[in-house]
């Protein structure tokens, strides 16, 4: 991230919750990051892949979810909405019930609006709470904010353990509060936002609260054709994960130009969140599928990681090759499974699963080639979208878009305009 951001660091963060409870009556409203075009996070973890298979997160019992009924307050905008709803001893139980993931406009809250490139309130940057016209719903409405509490239980706080809290997708702009406490703020609607809370959890009931603004000054910028709506319209996790983890990965897979064989390689952060030095690490990985001619295919690759500093990342980068791949394409979408293990004296820490495939893909002159063969594009631009759920696609309702546009012999798809949702398993 480019540091002339205001994306501020966890030294710099405190700094700056300290001054909100030390300035009476300052509330987030009066900040107004929301309208701060150089704000668009606080404390917010970098951002990284989506770290496993949506199928196998069912399985992953360091994945919490905190999707469900929470409950909620709407306000028709941030001078009428309860400003210190996040204290423990705030008693939210009146409230309403809402679900979560899911848009408060198809909940029964405000208004769902239609717009191709006008915005749904008065243009001017990167304020979005000046005075519309009479006929826009934001002249009433300005900037609607809608109120969030749930919690979660923990048995224990296990001091190994890092804690993160995961937000899929959070539109427009949001504060986040754990017990009383303020954790950070985050944009970005359509990109996840993660926040890590080892320092804010304790043993038992943990009050969650969050504070979500219809417009920010990013709604400029996510101003597209398609319907307006808001809320926690993705899930929401708690990653309870070891101090020292696989931070982020990715995985290039890039055959040869007469395909006869295929390069996998593998560049991986290892995170080392304690305070002491992290050794007697390695790091392993295992690919295993088919090959061109179905010949089973398992992989092993692994090597010794340099000791990690306290509070630091170390880089690995880790290659190997298979014979004769069985390519993907999109009439045979050919995989293979990665393995990433991190392991200490040879126990495994941790693991995480992905899929690849190998293909390569070129323009040459005005043609599309894959494979090296010319292929003709036949696609759609597709938004996400549910006539009862707005924003938030079930696994059911995704699963049969992709069957409908494949009996189409649509073999393309624009993801319009903004980061699809990663973690929504179904079966192929």
């Amino acid at each position: 991230m480019d540091t002339s951001i205001k994306y501020l660091n966890r030294k710099s963060f405190s700094l700056f919750a300290l001054l909100i409870m030390l300035s009476a009556g300052l509330t987030a409203q009066k900040a107004k990051e929301w309208e701060d075009p150089q704000v668009i996070g606080i404390n917010k973890e970098d951002y990284h892949t989506s770290l496993l298979l949506p199928s196998a997160k069912a399985e992953a019992s360091w994945i919490v979810s905190l999707n469900g009924k929470w409950k909620f307050h709407w306000s028709k905008d941030p001078d009428h909405r309860p400003t210190d709803f996040y204290k423990r001893d705030y008693d939210a139980s009146g409230w309403d019930d809402i679900v979560v993931p899911g848009n408060w406009q198809m909940q029964g809250y405000g208004l769902p609006i239609y717009s191709n490139w006008t915005y749904p309130f008065k243009n001017d940057q990167p304020r979005v709470t000046a005075e519309p016209p009479a006929n826009y719903y934001s002249y009433e409405n300005r900037n609607p904010v809608g109120s969030y509490v749930t919690s979660f239980d923990l048995e224990s706080v296990i001091d190994d353990k890092q804690y993160f809290l995961h937000f899929e997708g959070v539109e427009s702009a949001m504060y986040v509060w754990l017990n009383g406490q303020l954790v950070g703020y985050s944009e970005n609607s359509y990109s996840p936002a993660e926040f890590d809370i080892t320092s804010y959890v304790r043993k038992g009931d943990n009050k969650l609260a969050v504070e979500v603004y219809r417009w920010s000054d990013g709604s400029y910028i996510e101003d597209q054709d398609m319907w307006r709506l808001s809320g926690i319209f993705r899930p929401v996790e708690l990653l309870i994960r070891p101090k020292t983890h696989i931070s982020d990965y990715s995985v290039t897979a890039m055959p040869s130009d007469d395909f006869s064989n295929a390069t996998i390689q593998i560049e991986a952060k290892i995170r080392n969140c304690s305070s002491r030095v992290a050794k007697d690490l390695s790091f392993e990985i295992r690919l295993s599928g088919k090959d061109a001619k179905g010949k089973p295919i398992i992989k092993t690759v692994s090597s010794k990681l340099p000791a990690t500093g306290p509070n630091s990342t170390s880089n690995i980068v880790l290659t190997t090759t298979i014979d004769a791949p069985a390519l993907w394409s999109a009439e045979k979408p050919n995989l293979y499974e990665v393995e990433l293990s991190l392991l200490h004296k040879g126990q495994k820490v941790e693991d995480l699963t992905f899929h690849t495939g190998v293909r390569n893909v070129e323009v040459r002159g005005e043609v599309l080639y894959v494979n090296g063969k010319p292929v003709k594009l036949k696609g759609v631009n597709y938004h996400e979208h549910h006539p009862r759920t707005g924003r938030y696609l079930d696994a059911e309702t995704l699963e049969y878009d992709l069957k409908m546009m494949k009996r189409a012999n649509i073999n393309f798809i624009r993801t319009s305009h903004y980061p699809h949702i990663p973690t929504v398993t179904f079966t192929p």
